[in-house]
């Protein structure tokens, strides 16, 4: 002890030791402000539901940006991001058949965010068909496009609100016609609402369908296109005001085409009203005659029509044949 208490110290050695010892002193006590230190990460987390009742969605894609850190929810709909470092960040959240939804947060500690996704409208059922009416009067055919489609919510189908169709190449678009409670909804197009000479125009020009929800939500199915349209028109032969007696036997010419078609045939009632009464189809191409036996009411008036469907729905319809039953009368 002696020795050391009498022991000369260099300077330089001094100076050393004490710079050491303020060095180790700073470092413990540095601030840790580097934002992408891991011990200043924090957690964010939370649930995906449905908007419509709170039900957890599973396999929904929750991303942190612009640091593209992903977490995918669990079967209650759960999600956990570990270690992220503080500052504002743009959440996301995305998930299969949902409106995708995103909110801006800063987060300064661990933070719990719940998304609730609205289900998207879908187009479950989609026609787009041409149709050629032969008819008596007026003696001009009829052409049109008749577009026919089924929505759907996947949270309440009441929520469907419009659907519409455009065709971009044309600037043309028109909204459908809801005319079932079970979202059915109907267009017509004729070939001057779209500014062209004829349906022949339409051919090859694609057609794209939107569906739309309370919430302003859509969804789209792109590239629809017409197939054909058939020119030759089918001609009936029997009943063509004749009076007939139930069972009797419709007839008519044969069609000739290059392309799968069938038949139908459709049996209406003419009162004040035309109500359709009943319909044969699917008939062979290489028929020319049908059986009918359903009673008809010998006071009432009658006609019926035939179609050539081909196998896209495409359809060309015959003039109307009228006829009554035996026991009416004249």
């Amino acid at each position: 002890m002696e020795f050391m208490k009498n022991r000369w110290w260099p300077p330089v050695l001094i100076i050393g030791v004490l710079f050491a010892v303020i060095i180790v002193g700073c470092i413990g006590d540095a601030p840790r402000d580097n934002p992408l230190d891991p011990a200043n990460g924090i957690d964010i987390s939370g649930k995906v539901l449905r908007l419509v009742d709170n039900q957890p969605i599973k396999g929904a894609l929750v991303s942190v940006q612009p640091i593209h850190r992903i977490a995918e929810t669990d079967v209650n709909g759960e999600f956990h991001i570990p270690e992220v470092p503080r500052g504002t960040y743009s959440l996301h959240c995305q998930a299969e058949g949902f409106a995708p939804d995103s909110v801006s947060l800063t987060v300064n500690q661990s933070t719990t965010w719940d998304f609730h996704l609205n289900g998207l409208p879908r187009l479950v059922d989609v026609s787009l068909t041409t149709w050629h009416i032969s008819r008596v009067f007026p003696i001009d055919d009829d052409f049109f496009v008749q577009v026919n489609v089924q929505a759907d919510d996947p949270d309440n189908r009441n929520q469907v609100q419009n659907v519409w169709y455009e065709i971009p190449s044309l600037g043309f678009a028109d909204t459908l016609t809801e005319i079932s409670l079970e979202k059915e909804f109907l267009g017509i197009l004729r070939a001057p609402q779209a500014g062209v000479d004829s349906l022949d125009a339409l051919i090859g020009k694609p057609f794209v369908l939107y569906v739309e929800d309370i919430f302003g939500d859509r969804t789209r199915r792109d590239n629809l296109f017409l197939t054909r349209i058939i020119k030759k028109t089918p001609t009936t032969v029997f009943p063509l005001g004749h009076t007939v007696s139930v069972p009797f036997t419709m007839q008519w010419n044969p069609v000739r085409l290059p392309y799968p078609f069938t038949y139908t045939v459709e049996v209406f009632v003419d009162d004040f009203i035309v109500t359709r009464i009943a319909e044969i189809s699917a008939i062979p191409s290489d028929s020319t005659r049908i059986p009918f036996t359903m009673n008809l009411d010998p006071t009432r008036q009658y006609f019926w029509v035939l179609y050539v469907v081909d196998e896209f729905g495409n359809r060309s319809r015959s003039k109307q044949s009228p006829f009554r039953v035996s026991g009416s009368g004249k």
